[in-house]
């Protein structure tokens, strides 16, 4: 994290903006232009209208997800199911 103002290996807090996560049924990270891809499961899904938000749970650490209510019944996404949580890395260096 030496970039951020602080020496390899200390511990440090993200903030990621829901937009800048995603989710997929299988790990393709040979044909996805992300590389930061987390096994999951989802711990919740809410929301009504146009969008959802998701919350991956990834052991230790929590994401949220944006996604369109298209997208989330297009994937059958439900409470409890594994995922792999996608990560952009413009997202990690803003």
């Amino acid at each position: 994290m030496e970039g951020l103002g602080g020496p390899p290996g200390i511990s440090a807090c993200l903030r990621i903006h829901t937009s800048n996560v995603s989710s997929a049924l299988q790990d393709r990270g040979d044909e996805t232009s992300i590389l930061n891809i987390f096994p999951a499961q989802i711990a919740e899904i809410r929301g009504d209208g146009p969008t959802r938000t998701l919350r991956p749970d990834l052991g230790k650490t929590t994401l949220l997800a944006s996604l369109t209510h298209h997208s989330v019944e297009h994937l059958r996404l439900r409470e409890g199911q594994r995922v792999y949580a996608q990560v952009k890395t413009v997202a990690l260096i803003d």
